[in-house]
């Protein structure tokens, strides 16, 4: 699996976009930002190592005020590991749309399997996962965290709650939600793949 947005096989992958039940899963931005502010401290995961280039970057950031700062401060999307990118960047198109056609929370994983073809029923097993200990912040850290990533927040609102989904829902179907623009990142939503 690779990180890539919605817009690269939009562009690259026009036929799987619009064949395949493309889905994605959303995870509380505080919560994925410190994961991944734990998974740059240790140079990576239990699978995947973290970047030669991103480690060198990120070598002086040993502390989570310094982490948030430096995406406060990143003026490309570019500039970020893909953990630390926010998590509309991979799934809003062109126009700020949600592309993918079924958005889920991570809580709901491992009950997801009915919705998306060929994906057997029962638990999901977690790969490359990050030895943790940062499970504590500062109120403000939390705010400038959430305020960083308040566009992922707004998306938020197109997962399907897959309680109430009946069968007809249960068909892949786009899901369409305008969001603003955000300062920070907007040159790299608008340029080229």
């Amino acid at each position: 699996m690779r990180h890539e947005s919605i817009r690269y096989y939009q562009k690259h992958a026009p036929d799987v976009v619009r064949t395949m039940p493309s889905f994605a899963l959303w995870r509380d931005p505080v919560e994925r930002f410190l994961s991944s502010y734990d998974f740059i401290r240790n140079g990576g995961g239990s699978h995947v190592s973290l970047h030669p280039g991103f480690a060198e970057r990120y070598a002086d950031l040993t502390t989570l005020d310094r982490m948030i700062e430096y995406v406060e401060g990143a003026t490309s999307i570019y500039q970020l590991d893909h953990v630390l990118r926010p998590q509309h960047w991979y799934l809003t198109d062109r126009h700020g749309d949600v592309a993918v056609k079924m958005l889920f929370d991570l809580k709901d994983i491992d009950r997801i399997y009915p919705f998306v073809p060929g994906l057997p029923a029962g638990k999901i097993k977690k790969i490359n996962t990050t030895q943790r200990f940062t499970t504590d912040l500062r109120p403000l850290q939390k705010e400038k965290i959430m305020d960083l990533y308040k566009e992922d927040y707004k998306i938020r609102n197109s997962i399907a709650q897959i309680g109430t989904l009946s069968e007809k829902s249960r068909s892949p179907q786009k899901i369409s939600v305008k969001r603003s623009t955000v300062p920070a990142f907007s040159p790299a939503l608008t340029s080229s793949l």
